[in-house]
């Protein structure tokens, strides 16, 4: 993905493994909305590969699919997020501002968040989910949906919904699909 533009990718591991993007001008001035886009859609394409690799490991005699389950979340934060290096924590990124510190409220919580009409988790094992708050947000996710379809990564059915408030933080939506296993 380093090919499409530079940026900067942050991992945190705990009981799953969180990759956030930045880029931007002020990471490189060629930054434009295309390399945006493109960035997206490579970050959910490589979600999927992630996704069929575990589903195909559950396929497999020595791994026990009730023991682990893995489910895949996009958060989509469509709103600049202000960057800087934290010397007292060490972290290479960290976040300022009330707008900031609303997104590091929803990405901590969001795994965990709930249909808000079914109370149903809104991850689930095989699932890609997407969450998002804008109908622009979703317009253009919705695209990235349809490429990966049309190319074999994921089913038809896409399910969708309203995530219950996360401790303050309403009118959330998501959507989720099945990845396809991969095929022979």
């Amino acid at each position: 993905m380093q090919a499409i533009l530079p940026h900067y990718c942050d991992l945190e591991i705990s009981d799953g493994t969180d990759h956030m993007l930045y880029v931007g001008a002020a990471i490189d001035a060629r930054f434009s909305l295309f390399h945006l886009h493109s960035l997206r859609y490579e970050q959910l394409r490589a979600m999927c590969d992630g996704a069929r690799a575990c589903l195909d490991l559950s396929g497999t005699e020595n791994f026990d699919g009730d023991l682990v389950k893995v489910s895949h979340l996009v958060l989509v934060q469509d709103v600049t997020v202000d960057i800087f290096h934290d010397e007292q924590t060490e972290r290479l990124f960290d976040v300022r501002g009330s707008r900031d510190t609303r997104y590091e409220i929803v990405k901590k919580r969001i795994d965990k968040g709930i249909d808000a009409q079914t109370r149903q988790r809104i991850t689930q094992p095989g699932m890609l989910t997407i969450v998002y708050s804008t109908d622009t947000e979703w317009r253009e996710y919705h695209q990235y949906l349809r490429y990966l379809l049309r190319e074999g990564w994921i089913e038809k059915r896409i399910e969708s919904g309203t995530v219950d408030a996360l401790q303050g933080v309403t009118g959330l939506r998501y959507a989720r699909v099945a990845v396809r296993l991969q095929s022979a």
